[in-house]
């Protein structure tokens, strides 16, 4: 499913991280068609249902969703359920709220800056800025999140002169990670923000003034894999070695540092490359074939039968998974029966970034047995 270009903002608030620091991409990208893939499509009916059961919830009339998915399933309904609860308890903390579901923001202060805010809880002091994530990659964090920010001084624009509003708490809940991050932030300084580096920013990106800058923010950039920028980027090597044929551990970090974007890279290239392939392009050195294929059962009712005529079993079966069972009967009850009786291993040793919040391990201290 692709969506067209006019459905999205230039400047818009999902993707401020990367028009911020790459203000050339805005422009960039404005005309490219945005390809779903499985895993969006998936976030997005995730976001219908989490929406519709929040409104529910708040006793507004809202029609079901369910028909027009093209993705449902009982996961969805969990995790929503799980959200609901997590913004109904914010909205307890707040005397005489407003709740915002699916609030779409614009402001006069921006052209072609707009979006769409899951989820906005505003008192007389305080304004929450909720974004429900159903991504299963990576843990989004709240912390300085310019996309919850933009959010925010579009909300203020909005609602801004019904309230006296002083403190904006940026809250990220990610449920299928277990990641629940809040930030606080002053309207003081979150305007502060908005003047020094977000104006200047959408400024420079729509006059087409805008620089190429690659960073961890290309993953999701729509025109990424045809990017020269980044091609240059992932493909410097450092010539200062010493020894001449052996990397240094600073050089070698260089490399980890940008490792998982190049291979994260490479893969958008190849899939590119491949959906070119498949509408008909040609390349000189690469040929579009058919893949290895797994085989499976024509009639499986047929195999079991005779199966079982030659005094074969062909069921096999095993104990569901600790995360399986939590799925299917609730993470409360989860707790009450089975918690006792699960564990969870020492993970396999990995490098991370130090800013990482896990705890450094000592080579000494594992146990490889």
């Amino acid at each position: 499913m692709a969506l067209t270009p006019e459905e999205h903002a230039v400047f818009s608030c999902s993707a401020c991280d990367r028009e911020i620091t790459c203000t050339a991409s805005v422009l960039a990208v404005k005309d490219a068609p945005r390809e779903e893939h499985s895993w969006s499509i998936e976030g997005s009916s995730s976001h219908c249902v989490a929406a519709y059961r929040l409104s529910k919830a708040l006793g507004l009339d809202v029609d079901e969703p369910f028909d027009d998915l093209p993705i449902y399933n009982k996961d969805m309904e969990t995790y929503a359920a799980d959200y609901v609860e997590y913004v109904l308890d914010k909205k307890s903390q707040c005397k005489n709220p407003k709740v915002y579901v699916e609030e779409k923001v614009k402001s006069d202060r921006f052209e072609d800056v707009y979006g769409t805010c899951d989820c906005a809880i505003v008192n007389d002091t305080v304004m929450y800025t909720i974004d429900y994530k159903y991504g299963v990659g990576v843990p989004v964090s709240a912390i300085n999140n310019s996309q919850l920010k933009l959010y925010s001084i579009l909300l203020l624009d909005t609602f801004g002169a019904l309230y006296d509003i002083k403190t904006i708490r940026l809250c990220i809940f990610q449920p299928r990670l277990g990641n629940v991050s809040e930030w606080e932030i002053s309207v003081e300084d979150l305007m502060k923000w908005c003047d020094e580096i977000l104006t200047p920013a959408v400024k420079k990106a729509l006059s087409g003034e805008g620089e190429f800058h690659p960073s961890k923010h290309c993953r999701f950039c729509p025109i990424k894999e045809r990017c020269k920028a980044l091609k240059e980027a992932n493909m410097q090597v450092q010539e200062k070695q010493i020894p001449p044929y052996l990397m240094t551990n600073e050089e070698l970090e260089t490399v980890l540092e940008r490792a998982d974007e190049i291979i994260a890279w490479l893969n958008s290239i190849k899939d590119y490359a491949l959906g070119q392939a498949l509408n008909g392009e040609t390349f000189k050195n690469f040929k579009l074939v058919e893949g290895r294929a797994t085989r499976s059962w024509i009639d499986e009712e047929a195999v079991a039968s005779l199966a079982k005529e030659n005094g074969i079993d062909p069921y096999t079966s095993s104990l569901m998974s600790v995360s399986a069972l939590e799925k299917e009967i609730g993470k409360k009850k989860f707790r009450e029966l089975f918690e006792a009786l699960s564990m969870k291993p020492k993970g396999k040793p990995t490098l991370v970034t130090r800013d990482d919040k896990r705890e450094e391990i000592s080579p000494a201290k594992l146990d490889f047995k």
